[in-house]
């Protein structure tokens, strides 16, 4: 990198009026080559200066070299000169290697600006109006009074997502960990529909690490050696279910259980403690979704047993303890958790209450854990975060079209909208 320009004059922070550079940034920068003046103002805040610190190497004039790429980035501030920060990827005669550079803003809009984007879409006044207004937020055109066409789009825009973060990602299986679900996903569609002799491609959504029609032609011929991940036992022991048992639902859990392992595995794989923890999260919604599911159907406990996943936080052990006691036992298990709220709302809905609200804290449970992103300057968790929130605000613009296409109110479409992490 060129030496860095720190700016001159002063700048207000939270301790009071302070020389330029702030001495955090002055700290930070020891034995970087800086200069100031020529522009009244704080150039390089702490936090520039710590990425310099990390991913910079060596600091000096610009070498000769052939020019791959440039990136450039604009302020928000006046100042007289142009407020931008310049980023060039080229190759030296030395041939020094490959040059990464990690985005730290994956998404222009603020908080407030989803926000505010929200509620003009809640109080829109017609379809036309909703569809209208998420075209200008990037969106292709939705039509609720097409549902199929409508999550065509939107699956098209996460492959485009997954595609676009997928080339620059520090590591593949980051992306892979959202793909996988739609493997799954398919491989369920395939082996029910094969079971009652339909065809699946209906119900075939090609987002996954193995394009759908290659998944369907391994799962057809049995020949489930090149699949990826816990696919092959998967689709192995759901299928040997089918044929024996012929239930579908089992079937189900029997996928279900084996994407749950492959996610655990891909996590631990990676070292990722926050991809761990993230996956831990989803068990424990799973895990708790099927509790208050199976004492709303008055099965026993032989049944939650063998639909409990395992690598969650909260053992099974614990859960079937609770599920003998529901009154008390819930709470005692999940109040100290994320899943407290969650937890309250599957009470009241064994008393009667709305299982749509109990879905929903668990989903903002999840939201939760990934908040906690915001606090992590360097890694994949920002990464994982960001996919995280985009796939939630898929499903709320789903539930916000569909509701808007069915004549609910806003106060009850915005009950039923999801928490991003975001």
């Amino acid at each position: 990198a060129s030496p860095v320009h720190v700016g001159s004059g002063t700048v207000r922070c939270a301790h009071g009026i302070l020389p330029v550079p702030a001495p955090a940034t002055a700290y930070i920068l020891r034995d970087v080559p800086i200069y100031g003046g020529g522009i009244d103002g704080e150039l390089c805040t702490p936090t520039g200066a710590a990425l310099l610190r990390h991913f910079v190497t060596r600091f000096g004039d610009m070498p000769v070299m052939t020019l791959r790429a440039v990136g450039c980035g604009m302020g928000h501030k006046d100042f007289p000169r142009a407020n931008c920060l310049r980023a060039m990827l080229g190759d030296t005669a030395a041939d020094i290697g490959d040059v990464y550079e990690l985005a730290c803003n994956l998404d222009d809009m603020t908080g407030e600006d989803i926000a505010f984007a929200m509620e003009r879409l809640l109080e829109a006044r017609s379809d036309e109006e909703v569809s209208k207004l998420l075209q200008d937020c990037g969106y292709p055109e939705l039509d609720a009074a097409r549902p199929e066409a409508m999550d065509a789009a939107l699956s098209q825009a996460r492959e485009e997502l997954l595609t676009d973060l997928g080339d620059g990602a520090p590591d593949p299986r980051y992306i892979d960990i959202f793909k996988l679900k739609y493997d799954y996903h398919n491989a369920k569609a395939i082996l029910k529909a094969a079971a009652m002799g339909t065809s699946p491609d209906r119900m075939l959504m090609d987002m996954g690490r193995i394009g759908a029609a290659e998944l369907k032609t391994a799962v057809e011929s049995g020949e489930l050696d090149k699949l990826p991940g816990a696919l092959p036992a998967a689709v192995a022991e759901a299928k040997s279910v089918l044929d024996t048992a012929r239930d579908p639902q089992l079937s189900d859990i029997v996928v279900d259980r084996w994407m749950y392992r492959d996610m655990a595995q891909v996590a631990e794989d990676t070292g990722s403690q926050f991809l761990r923890g993230y996956v831990e999260t989803q068990i424990d919604a799973a895990n708790l979704r099927a509790l208050i599911r199976t004492l709303r159907m008055g099965k026993n406990a032989d049944f939650l047993a063998g639909v409990l996943f395992e690598s969650g936080t909260v053992e099974p052990a614990a859960i079937l303890a609770a599920a003998n006691r529901p009154a008390g036992g819930l709470n005692e298990i999940y109040g100290p958790t994320r899943f407290a709220q969650a937890a309250e709302a599957g009470e009241a809905a064994l008393k009667g209450g709305s299982l749509t609200e109990f879905e929903k804290r668990c989903d903002d449970a999840v939201s939760d854990y990934l908040a906690g992103a915001q606090m992590i300057p360097f890694g994949e968790a920002p990464l994982l975060a960001y996919l995280a929130a985009r796939e939630t605000e898929y499903t709320n613009i789903r539930i916000l079209l569909m509701g808007h296409a069915a004549g609910l109110s806003p106060e009850v479409i915005r009950s039923r909208l999801r928490r991003t992490c975001a």
